[in-house]
């Protein structure tokens, strides 16, 4: 179903400028197939009705396609559940509304509080913002998720569906793109990002489960259930997930590498390293670089009073060695 108000229920984050020291990871397969389809251990496409759920119900299908792909078997995950905890993380207040919750505090979320059974917690609108009983919790709370955050670039998305990782984005989704999936075999055209109508279009979060080289086209999966697209899935262009005008980079993009028994531990959040792509450590030393720049010529132009020249270089190299502290995930 469509959301009535154009907003698809996946809140934007903004930058919050905190150091995030990840565990890096690189994946075994590093010689990407041509072609690579995730859906034959995929559980069938739900719907997310009139709720802002669509992070939930992606993270839920990934959790299906983990618990599926390693026992064959088809379990249900509540996404209400995730939902809740996904808004919980930022929040002062056991008061929520549906105002979506990002990709980030919803994995953030299944990692802190676990997961449970949509029969424990079912997708029912009367639930919805309604925090879950206890019994609940404890089901979930036996279990956590291992969290991985993708680099923004092609071949490490490719890198993630070729090693039979799932993953989510969240992109502007327009209205038209259900047209074009229903009637162009579910492929959908790029649209113009600097169009006014792509900035009025809220972020959705899909689940990207294969890619194609021949057609240059990612495969998605969508929740607005399985009349939609092709059984709920869609092809959407490489250049539409690399445009950032058309997806929601400030947010990341995330998979779950796994599902775990609970310790005394949250497991660590781990950061994909692509062997000959590193663009993190690149940006971290553009970034240096740039700051010792900055100060280099504030040493240099500053026409200041003593005790005030003595007080801004204090300032810049703060900046500096801020720009080197790093500090655990929260």
């Amino acid at each position: 179903m469509w959301p009535a108000n154009n907003y698809w229920g996946h809140q934007t984050m903004e930058a919050d400028g905190r150091a995030r020291a990840m565990r890096p990871l690189e994946l075994p397969l590093t010689h990407l197939p041509s072609r690579v389809d995730l859906r034959r251990y995929m559980t069938p496409v739900e719907d997310q009705a009139d709720m802002s759920t669509c992070a939930a119900n992606a993270f839920a299908g990934a959790c299906e396609y983990i618990i599926k792909r390693r026992t064959g078997k088809h379990v249900d995950v509540s996404r209400l559940f995730i939902y809740y905890n996904g808004q919980m993380i930022d929040q002062r207040s056991l008061e929520v509304t549906d105002d979506g919750a990002s990709k980030q505090n919803t994995i953030l979320g299944m990692r802190k509080f676990g997961i449970c059974e949509e029969s424990l917690w079912p997708y029912d609108e009367q639930l919805l913002n309604q925090e879950p009983p206890p019994h609940v919790y404890e089901a979930a709370s036996r279990v956590t998720v291992i969290p991985l955050k993708i680099p923004r670039n092609l071949v490490a998305m490719k890198t993630c569906v070729a090693n039979e990782i799932p993953f989510l984005i969240g992109v502007r989704l327009l209205k038209t793109a259900t047209m074009e999936a229903k009637t162009n075999q579910g492929y959908i055209s790029m649209p113009d990002p600097a169009s006014s109508t792509v900035a009025r279009t809220g972020s959705h979060a899909v689940l990207i489960v294969g890619y194609d080289d021949r057609t240059r086209h990612f495969l998605a999966r969508n929740s607005w259930g399985r009349d939609w697209g092709v059984h709920g899935y869609f092809y959407i262009p490489y250049e539409y997930l690399l445009e950032k005008r058309l997806v929601n980079y400030l947010d990341g993009l995330w998979a779950i590498t796994d599902i775990i028994p609970r310790s005394h531990h949250k497991p660590t959040v781990r950061r994909l390293v692509v062997p000959g792509h590193n663009y993190d450590a690149k940006r971290r030393k553009d970034k240096h670089r740039h700051q010792m720049s900055l100060l280099e010529k504030s040493l240099m132009t500053m026409q200041l009073i003593p005790n005030q020249k003595f007080s801004h270089l204090q300032s810049l190299m703060s900046i500096v060695k801020r720009s080197r502290r790093h500090s655990s995930f929260y």
